[in-house]
């Protein structure tokens, strides 16, 4: 079709050309790291938001920790480097809960010791 651009890329290892339709091709969009960050800076909690992993975290910590974008669920604030960190079941497992991804969440230890209490309370009334 006219006016249809069209790239060429050497490859060396095959020794051949590629052609490339660049109509063919979405954008795609990155976010721009923060001016002062490094991965070994130690701001776990940004680079665990950002990518969803971090060596200093479980897979598990950093897959809760970008899906809830750096959050606590129970009380709505940022995780710090400084807090102890809890993984939480949302429905408990004595409750029939699972434990699986859709079903845990990430708390401060102390909002993980209230829900808990409260999950208890419930549970004991409800029996």
């Amino acid at each position: 079709a006219a006016g249809r651009r069209r790239l060429v890329f050497w490859h060396q290892r095959r020794n051949a050309a590629t052609s490339v339709c660049q109509d063919c091709h979405s954008i795609v969009r990155h976010t721009k790291v923060k001016e002062a960050r490094s991965p070994f800076d130690g701001a776990w909690i940004y680079w665990s938001t950002r990518l969803g992993r971090h060596p200093c975290l479980s897979d598990r910590q950093a897959f809760l920790i970008k899906r809830q974008q750096g959050k606590c669920v129970k009380c709505g604030l940022r995780f710090t480097m400084e807090d102890y960190l809890e993984i939480d079941h949302i429905l408990p497992k004595c409750q029939g809960g699972k434990g699986r991804r859709d079903n845990l969440q990430l708390l401060h230890r102390h909002c993980h010791h209230a829900k808990t209490a409260a999950d208890s309370q419930r549970y004991r009334s409800a029996s």
